[in-house]
């Protein structure tokens, strides 16, 4: 009696400290016994005894309906595993019931063995990780770049973005490639060129290399950063390669209205040389004139004084 009391204790520790209570259900009799863990994790009294009603009871409202068609498929194929929520203690706390079935000779399940565990943690930590994914998720989707993981020698690791008409080609066949492989070389030679430098001073930023693609050539710029190291692996950097193409054109034609203004200035320029010099010569002539006519007027008045 005293072994098996400690026997009982140690198992009572055991649960406690994993978290993972037993419990065994005389379908029959409909009765379900709890081990100490499980009445813990239900919120109930040690000792207590419930039914099949009582445990459904205990299962939030939006779940029941699951759990109650979770458990008729357990009933004919002999193991249940299913989470759900309970009500404990006016708190909701989520657990993982599992079971497997004892069947009689005519293959009437007779008794469920089975656990609870509390995964309560777990779950928050699942939703904390979820809403952090989801939040990276619409912070990628919110990017109008093309984002790239590729290493110091350019080999593309991952791809995101929804601009698949910006690729030199489809995403799967870029995996495993470099970007000289895939690139014109004059464009190739500018990625590695960045990520060089990024792999020098943690980041390069404004090279731009033009990519001939089926709509068209397109002009685009780079912004690469170098990931924090990660033992055993080759260093990574994520790329941003922004479509400028618009900018480019704006660029081209503001140096293109840029010179047809210098023209403008160097021809008005000139016009107004010409002016100047014929006004130059016209008032040149008409000193010549005066000058004439003074000394002809003064000549015969010199006579005659």
């Amino acid at each position: 009696s005293a072994e098996l009391e400690a026997s009982k204790m140690e198992l009572n520790r055991a649960q406690s400290v994993g978290k993972v209570g037993s419990w065994m259900y005389d379908i029959a009799g409909d009765v379900v016994r709890f081990s100490a863990e499980a009445c813990r994790a239900y919120g109930v009294p040690e000792g207590t005894r419930d039914n099949h009603t009582d445990m459904l009871a205990r299962v939030l409202a939006d779940d029941r309906n699951a759990v109650e068609a979770a458990w008729r498929f357990a009933l004919a194929n002999g193991e249940f595993d299913h989470e759900h929520r309970i009500v404990c203690g006016g708190q909701v706390r989520w657990v993982r019931e599992k079971a497997q079935f004892e069947f009689g000779p005519d293959g009437t399940p007779l008794v469920a063995l089975g656990t609870t565990q509390d995964i309560t943690e777990r779950k928050q930590v699942e939703t904390e990780v979820l809403a952090t994914r989801n939040q990276l998720q619409a912070t990628l989707d919110a990017i109008p770049d093309l984002m790239f993981e590729v290493d110091l020698e350019g080999r593309y690791h991952d791809f995101h973005s929804h601009r698949l008409d910006l690729l030199a080609a489809p995403p799967d066949e870029l995996m495993g490639k470099t970007v000289q492989d895939m690139l014109p070389d004059a464009a190739a030679d500018t990625c590695l060129q960045a990520l060089h430098e990024a792999n020098e001073t943690g980041h390069s930023r404004g090279r731009q290399f033009e990519l001939p693609l089926p709509q068209g050539k397109r002009w685009f710029e780079l912004s690469v950063a170098r990931k924090p190291a990660i033992p055993g692996q080759n260093v990574h950097f994520v790329v941003l390669s922004r479509d400028i193409t618009e900018r480019k054109e704006f660029e081209r034609q503001l140096q293109d209205q840029h010179g047809q203004l210098e023209r403008q200035v160097r021809l008005r320029t000139y016009e107004l040389e010409i002016a100047k010099q014929s006004a130059d010569a016209a008032n040149h002539a008409k000193s010549d004139f005066l000058a004439n006519m003074s000394h002809e007027i003064r000549t015969p008045m010199n006579g005659i004084l």
